[in-house]
């Protein structure tokens, strides 16, 4: 529900100090807001777990290549 506190603000669509008129401050819900979030931590979560693959690929090359070098030596 959308509330308007005085007359001036329609007549010169003009903003009032300290009022919105958001989905939050009108009372509906945000469900999609949320799913957002959800889908964006989601995919984040995946990011990280596929560069920490990556990384540790890479540090377990490393290390074999300083073993075998180690051996040549």
């Amino acid at each position: 529900m959308l509330m308007v506190k005085c007359s001036s603000h329609i007549r010169t669509s003009q903003n009032i100090k300290s009022f919105h008129s958001s989905r939050t401050s009108t009372g509906l819900p945000a469900v999609h807001v949320d799913l957002q979030r959800i889908c964006q931590q989601g995919a984040a979560l995946v990011s990280r777990m596929i560069r920490l693959s990556w990384l540790t690929g890479l540090w377990g090359e490393h290390m074999e290549r300083c073993r075998m070098g180690r051996r040549v030596i």
